[in-house]
């Protein structure tokens, strides 16, 4: 039995990755550093994957965005493709 995706399916578990991932790595940041803005960060982020979920992708991409330079571009590249992938479903209606 195979399993098909919608394109916008596969979108959002790319973002929970993504934003999984961050939360991991804010969690490790913190631990080392014990700078409470990483602590507030992740929590925001935390909330904010169960309350507005795209709002937690640009929380990721912001704790990446000095930090890591590829995990950055690649938050960037998935919002840029959110947007498009949003314009043309609207297009399209």
């Amino acid at each position: 039995m195979m399993i098909v995706l919608s394109l916008s399916t596969g979108i959002i578990f790319v973002l929970l990755a993504y934003t999984l991932m961050s939360l991991y790595d804010m969690w490790q940041v913190y631990r080392t550093t014990s700078k409470l803005w990483i602590f507030v960060l992740f929590l925001a982020t935390l909330i904010s994957l169960v309350l507005a979920f795209f709002v937690a992708p640009v929380l990721a991409l912001f704790f990446y965005w000095s930090r890591h330079s590829l995990k950055r571009n690649i938050g960037i590249l998935l919002l840029i493709i959110v947007c498009l992938v949003s314009i043309m479903t609207k297009l399209s209606a």
